[in-house]
């Protein structure tokens, strides 16, 4: 759970709520991936580079000089952050190319073209050809010496959009946890905006942006989490935005890559030593979670980044996996544990949606194979016609198998379930624990926050939560 200040007051009956979401449109990450190669013998000795992209529309970076040699120079793009077009910035005193030949790369395409500049030109903008997709490099050749060039440009110079609640129309936050651990769920952000606070213009430049959410309730400001822009598009003939993101579990799923784990280890001696599916993330691990061993010794095939580590979380004592609101990937095995971060008082709750209990679980099996041995447990009691749950994972070691099976059924019956609507505490997370007052007072005991749909609109600002908790055991029974 967030902090809150210490002004905060949770039972205020009058509540100023806004929002405030950034789009971050990253044009430096564009240009810092950028490598800029010349062509052998074609420019001068002092020609430089780096100097393209420094800003500086005067100074000369590159000189063609006059020989039999072509005149060319390669850009390689960030495949993160491809360009939106490159435009040229000629010094004043260069004299005008006669002609000026681009080739557009991507794999296995081409796309070529030919630019006569106008006398008195000095700036030539190169559009990424229609439907070319995401170029990887282009070849820019001159056909005269002496050409003199300061500076190259791949996207619009621009600020940050800032968004808040007069540009907002409406905007929803989704996160949730699987206390089961048999999934890796992605939190998801839509938001619809006004055309005055986000130019529909900026549309075709938005995909893969980041954007930061936060809510604020009384003047107080809670991070409500990060993600990146997903799709955008114009709404209502240009009067607005709809834009839809998600975290980087999205990334995860096409991301394609492995886990070795070389033996039985530790799940934070793998994930902290940070290759393959553990490279570029970072990690939140409980004690328990990080102690637990697996092996992925028999794991020789890629897959997605995602599901090698849904894989490994598993094994680790059946932990849950998820994302925070900070872009952390945490770990923790959601059905041991005790003690609530919070009360949901009846002053809390709009609605009671629903108060249900599912069916029990009464038996399960692990198994899975490597180079450790056969894991195969059980846990329950098996009897006709009975709930049963069956999870299969190559990274399990016959040595944890007994606990495995124990977690599994333990999470599996995680099945009272109370959805309520609630006036929304920012700082109300995904994994936390609450203790639940029920309307007429009672004490319903404590529950793990599953899922959470926050929303904002201009009707104000409320949140949809599904808590879950075991049975209590006078009830438990078949």
């Amino acid at each position: 759970m967030k902090e809150h200040s210490d002004s905060y007051n949770p039972s205020s009956d009058i509540r100023e709520v806004g929002m405030r979401i950034t789009v971050g449109l990253d044009t430096q990450d564009r240009y810092d991936g950028v490598h800029v190669t010349l062509s052998d013998l074609a420019f001068t000795d002092d020609s430089d580079p780096q100097k393209l992209f420094d800003g500086d529309t005067e100074e000369v970076a590159i000189k063609t000089i006059g020989n039999e040699y072509s005149k060319y120079f390669y850009l390689y793009f960030s495949t993160d952050y491809p360009p939106e077009y490159v435009k040229l910035y000629l010094a004043q005193d260069s004299p005008m190319p006669s002609y000026i030949m681009t080739t557009w790369y991507k794999i296995s395409e081409t796309s070529i073209g030919w630019y006569f500049p106008e006398a008195g030109t000095r700036v030539v903008t190169f559009n990424k050809p229609n439907g070319f997709g995401q170029p990887t490099s282009l070849l820019v050749g001159f056909g005269d010496p002496g050409i003199s060039l300061c500076e190259i440009e791949l996207a619009p110079p621009m600020d940050d959009i800032v968004l808040t609640q007069s540009e907002i129309i409406s905007a929803e936050i989704s996160e949730e946890v699987d206390v089961s651990a048999e999934k890796f769920p992605k939190r998801t952000l839509d938001f619809e905006a006004s055309a005055s606070g986000f130019n529909p213009e900026l549309l075709p430049c938005c995909t893969g942006k980041s954007v930061k959410t936060e809510i604020s309730v009384n003047g107080e400001y809670i991070h409500t989490g990060d993600f990146f822009i997903d799709e955008a598009v114009s709404i209502n003939g240009g009067a607005g935005v709809r834009v839809h993101c998600s975290d980087i579990v999205t990334r995860m799923e096409k991301f394609m890559t492995g886990l070795t784990t070389g033996g039985v280890k530790t799940l934070s001696e793998v994930l902290n030593y940070g290759s393959g599916a553990a490279a570029f993330v970072e990690f939140d691990m409980d004690d328990y979670s990080a102690n637990a061993v697996f092996c992925a010794d028999m794991y020789t095939e890629i897959d997605t980044q995602e599901n090698c580590l849904l894989l490994a979380a598993q094994a680790a004592n059946i932990s849950s996996i998820w994302v925070n609101r900070d872009g952390v990937v945490r770990i923790s095995c959601l059905a041991r544990g005790s003690g609530y971060v919070k009360e949901i008082q009846p002053d809390d709750v709009i609605e009671y949606s629903e108060y249900s209990v599912n069916d029990r679980v009464e038996y399960v099996e692990v198994t899975g194979e490597n180079s450790s041995g056969v894991t195969a447990a059980n846990s329950g009691n098996y009897y006709q016609a009975c709930m049963m749950a069956f999870l299969k994972n190559d990274f399990f070691t016959p040595s944890s198998a007994q606990t495995l099976a124990n977690n599994y059924i333990a999470a599996k019956n995680y099945r009272l379930n109370a959805v309520l609507k609630l006036r929304c505490d920012p700082a109300l997370e995904v994994a936390d624990r609450v203790k639940l007052i029920w309307k007429d007072q009672s004490d319903m005991g404590e529950f793990i926050v599953a899922s959470q749909k926050i929303s904002f609109d201009e009707s104000g600002l409320s949140s949809v939560v599904k808590l879950c908790a075991p049975l209590p055991e006078v009830y438990d029974s078949k």
